[in-house]
């Protein structure tokens, strides 16, 4: 999948938000240190995204993710999985999983505690996340 052909709707020290003419939207995590804040706040803009659109899909890169503190899983787990419902309450999530080996144990830890109408698929790379995501419900 090309950058080019991606909207850029969002960026900030955590991560940048696109939308694909397809119709779902691409979260891309930035490596480095940020805080909860900047979290909060991409994830906030991903899911205002997701529910002006009335989309269901998200493609999450989250390759460059790097281990998360422990105020920004509480955060995670307390808004955007919680009962606040900063996102749709159907969501499929495509995730290039982090290289980062405690990034990935934190992902998949927090993915287990995903609310009923979460779905998380886990792909190699962005062909074939774009191929899983283009074949979900919209």
């Amino acid at each position: 999948m090309r950058t080019a052909s991606l909207t850029l709707v969002f960026t900030n020290a955590a991560g940048e938000l696109f939308t694909h003419p397809a119709g779902y939207a691409v979260l891309r995590y930035r490596a480095g240190k940020w805080g909860v804040a900047e979290l909060a706040r991409l994830l906030t803009s991903t899911g205002a995204l997701l529910l002006g659109n009335r989309w269901q899909r998200l493609l999450a890169d989250a390759r460059l993710l790097p281990s998360l503190s422990p105020e920004a899983k509480a955060w995670i787990t307390e808004n955007w999985m919680g009962t606040s419902r900063l996102r749709p309450q159907q969501l499929h999530t495509v995730v290039l999983q982090p290289a980062e080996v405690f990034a990935r144990l934190a992902a998949s830890q927090m993915q287990a505690l995903a609310p009923d109408g979460t779905r998380y698929h886990h792909c190699a790379d962005e062909a074939a996340a774009h191929a899983c995501l283009i074949g979900l419900p919209r």
